[in-house]
Parts: C-alpha cells; sequence; structure tokens
C-alpha cells in the first residue's frame, strides 16, 4: 500500500488521474 501511486493501470496519465481521485476522495 506504499507504492499505490506507481502504476494502478499501467497508463501514465489514467494512473495519475486515479490517484488524483484517490486523493481528493480521502
Amino acid at each position: 500500500m506504499a507504492s499505490m501511486d506507481k502504476h494502478i493501470t499501467g497508463n501514465v496519465e489514467l494512473d495519475a488521474k486515479i490517484s488524483q481521485y484517490l486523493v481528493w476522495n480521502k
């Protein structure tokens, strides 16, 4: 759970969006 902001899907753009989404949802 430490490197969840690295590669979630494999796509850099999608990954960044998902990371932001997760951060905003916290």
